[in-house]
């Protein structure tokens, strides 16, 4: 009977076992799989990432260089415009 009840549970010992390495090797092939994924999602992220930079620095050098065209006014030439005594008139300037 001892002998018996052994190989009973041997052999429940040695599906769980199984069940347990199915298990393994199927969560093993999910996890490649996922890191395949993983590694092109990086990918598409890093090209848009170098997409959105140049553009962001060629829209940075267009305004750079338009800005640079504008007519250069100093703060001074600001306060050169002569304001009539009427404009004035009323405030405590």
């Amino acid at each position: 009977m001892d002998s018996n009840n052994k190989e009973n549970e041997t052999e429940k010992l040695t599906h769980i076992l199984s069940v347990v390495q199915n298990l393994y090797y199927k969560k093993k092939e999910q996890l490649e799989d996922l890191e395949l994924e993983i590694s092109d999602l990086q990918s598409v992220l890093n090209q848009i990432n170098s997409l959105i930079s140049k553009q962001s620095f060629s829209s940075a050098d267009e305004l750079y260089s338009k800005l640079q065209s504008l007519e250069n006014k100093t703060v001074d030439d600001y306060f050169k415009e002569e304001i009539s005594e009427e404009s004035f008139k009323g405030t405590n300037i």
